[in-house]
C-alpha cells in the first residue's frame, strides 16, 4: 500500500507525478466548495485518463472507470484513525488517506471491510 500525498493546507486544487507499481500518474485533486467533495483526475504515461471521480469513504475510486486507464490496482480514501471525522476539506491527508492498493492489497481490504 501507497499513501498519495494531500495538500489541502496550501490549495483547494493541486496537481503531482507520482509512481505507482511502477508506473507514471499525474494525480489532480481538487475541493468543489460548491457540493463539498474532493474529486480526483489521474492520467497515466500512455495519455489515458480519468476525469472527476467523486473522492468517496472507504470506496475503490477508479473501478468503474477501469477500461481508460491501465492501472492493476485502484485508490481507496480510507480513515487514518477509528475516529475520524466524515471525509472534508479540512481532513484529507490527516484524517483520511488516499491509499493506493495493489490488486491483491485491495481484494485484502475488501474482505476485511465488507466491501464488494
Amino acid at each position: 500500500m501507497k499513501y498519495l500525498p494531500a495538500f489541502q493546507t496550501i490549495s483547494a486544487d493541486f496537481t503531482y507525478k507520482i509512481a505507482l507499481n511502477s508506473q507514471q500518474y499525474q494525480v489532480r485533486l481538487c475541493w468543489n466548495a460548491r457540493c463539498g467533495h474532493w474529486f480526483l483526475t489521474i492520467v497515466d504515461s500512455l495519455g489515458g485518463r480519468i476525469d472527476g471521480v467523486k473522492v468517496v469513504e472507504k470506496w475503490p475510486l477508479l473501478t468503474p472507470h477501469r477500461a481508460q486507464i491501465k492501472m492493476s490496482g485502484d485508490i481507496v480514501a480510507i480513515p487514518a484513525t477509528a475516529s475520524a471525522t466524515p471525509l472534508g476539506y479540512d481532513n484529507l491527508g490527516t484524517e483520511w488517506l488516499l491509499a493506493y492498493m495493489t490488486q491483491s492489497e485491495l481484494l485484502d481490504w475488501k474482505a476485511n471491510n465488507g466491501v464488494g
